[in-house]
């Protein structure tokens, strides 16, 4: 009884332990979400996320966590603030863990300030993770400083719009004191009204001359940068179709974007701008599209698979039981790997049970992967430098088992056996398309289609017959006449005979066909080379 005496106040009261976590989700890079940000949005009940909000993030929520979005964006909203503000109150009082995932920080223009106010009017408890804003990050990545030591000492953040109910004459903004602060202006949203905001600030006395520039889409593939002047910026952001979300920078440093822009240099990042379609969902084709958005490449994989194991682990358990029969091992994934070594664990072996073997990979990711196990790869078979070396003499007549998903294998499989090896295949995984097995942050066949249709997809890169099929059955419900219809918006690429053979039976249009290869870096190349010679004839055209 005493111990019941000494509870909390508000426990005695009843009231919820539900809390709420204003998360700043970064300006859109995932890679810039916080390591606090991440282990929140790992353990909460519920995430409710805003138009800004890379969806990839939903990635890193449980499972059986429920997204909600309360998207808003210029001119629509999907949820008014004060029905978000009920919405984080009522959850908080359910007693669940919430994290508000808003774009940038949620004290920086985000209205965070709003919503903690009206989650402590309520008694519930929150906690603020603040995040990175754009108007400093989205700055960087164009390559300008928002301060800098021989230039200005001081940067101003300043709403691009600000409240609707206001009057343009009763403006908060002191646009004189604005003017002659010296320093950087960044403003945040606001690209609609940017000739009003250049004309007041040219009218307070700010030199029509002074560097600015605009940046739509910062951190992200679509990233665009206009340059120019206060005087000019606002038509040449016209011209170049900038919409919103985007924000503008005034002020010296502006100017030093030439000299210091690193994100979007053609060389470093020659395919930014791309949208290209996967359609091989093996772990080794989700490096691939990784490595093409180091590229600069908006790359997914389509439809989302989850590679999951097959059912029973009897063919398993038995090859690790006759593993003195084989002279090599081959791991096509890093699931492969993980739980192959689960089953050595089960039958009760460990990795001396691999001693007399050679062990080869398919990718630098599964190398990675083997090397944590403490083994490292005879051969790694990731690049066309691998693929011109004397395998012949390492394979003639080797017996290889060779680790998978039920629907790979035969292109590294062809590739053994090219070189005299005895390969026996043994599927380990399966991939699901099960919608409880769907990422989160993955794109639906609803956007893919539109995408499709409005030719927002610059390439489809299929690598077997079998994932044009499950393609086809997923973009528009097993109608396959308008899936085809959809596809022949982008170009696409076949990889070896069989899938081009598939792709033309089907009907697809502008299809290239390329050599069956299993490197990813050599299908990078491929893929650079198709771009690379697209643009000649863009430009000789």
């Amino acid at each position: 009884m005493q111990n019941k005496e000494i509870l909390p106040d508000r426990l005695n009261r009843g009231v919820s332990n539900g809390k709420v976590y204003l998360i700043g989700a970064g300006p859109g890079d995932p890679g810039l979400l916080t390591l606090k940000g991440r282990e929140v949005l790992s353990r909460v009940d519920t995430i409710v996320y805003d138009y800004l909000v890379n969806p990839v993030l939903l990635n890193y929520a449980r499972t059986g966590a429920k997204l909600i979005y309360a998207g808003k964006r210029a001119g629509q909203a999907c949820l008014s603030q004060d029905e978000i503000n009920e919405l984080l109150v009522g959850l908080g009082q359910e007693g669940k863990q919430v994290a508000r995932l808003k774009g940038g920080d949620p004290f920086v223009f985000g209205r965070g300030g709003e919503e903690a106010e009206a989650l402590k009017e309520a008694g519930i408890s929150f906690e603020i993770v603040p995040g990175i804003s754009s108007a400093v990050a989205v700055a960087a990545y164009a390559g300008i400083p928002v301060t800098h030591r021989d230039y200005t000492s001081s940067f101003t953040v300043v709403t691009g719009h600000e409240d609707q109910n206001r009057a343009e004459s009763e403006s908060r903004l002191d646009w004189e004191a604005l003017a002659r602060t010296g320093g950087t202006l960044v403003f945040l949203m606001g690209v609609g009204k940017l000739g009003d905001i250049t004309n007041r600030l040219i009218e307070a006395g700010l030199s029509p001359l002074t560097p600015a520039a605009v940046i739509h889409r910062g951190t992200l593939w679509q990233q665009q940068v206009v340059s120019g002047s206060l005087v000019n910026i606002a038509s040449a952001a016209r011209q170049a179709g900038i919409k919103p979300p985007a924000i503008t920078i005034i002020g010296q440093v502006a100017g030093l974007r030439e000299q210091l822009r690193w994100y979007d240099l053609p060389e470093l990042r020659p395919l930014l701008g791309k949208r290209i379609i996967v359609a091989n969902n093996s772990p080794s084709s989700k490096e691939f599209a990784a490595s093409l958005a180091e590229l600069g490449v908006h790359a997914f994989n389509f439809p989302e698979a989850q590679a999951v194991p097959v059912a029973g682990f009897e063919a398993l358990d038995q090859a690790i039981t006759d593993l003195s029969y084989y002279d090599w091992l081959f791991f096509s994934s890093q699931d492969d790997v993980d739980y192959f070594w689960q089953r050595l664990a089960v039958v009760r072996k460990d990795s001396r049970a691999l001693a007399h073997l050679k062990l080869g990979v398919f990718s630098a990711a599964t190398a990675q992967a083997l090397e944590q196990k403490g083994i490292l790869p005879d051969v790694v078979i990731a690049d066309s430098l691998n693929r011109t070396q004397a395998f012949s003499q390492e394979f003639k007549g080797a017996k290889v088992l060779l680790t998978g998903n039920t629907r790979s294998g035969s292109s590294s499989g062809s590739f053994l056996e090219s070189h005299g090896a005895e390969v026996e295949y043994l599927a380990i995984t399966e991939l699901s398309y099960a919608v409880e097995d769907q990422l989160p942050g993955s794109p639906k066949p609803v956007e893919v289609a539109r995408w499709l249709e409005t030719g927002e997809v610059d390439l489809l890169v299929l690598s077997s017959p079998e994932e044009l099929e499950q393609l086809l059955g997923t973009l528009s419900h097993s109608n396959r006449k308008q899936s085809i219809q959809l596809l022949n918006n982008a170009s696409v690429i076949c990889f070896g005979a069989a899938t081009a053979n598939a792709a033309r039976e089907h009907g697809l249009a502008y299809i290239e066909s390329l050599p069956e290869v299993i490197g990813n870096a050599e299908k990078l190349e491929l893929i650079l080379e198709y771009f690379t010679e697209e643009e000649a004839a863009e430009r000789s055209a």
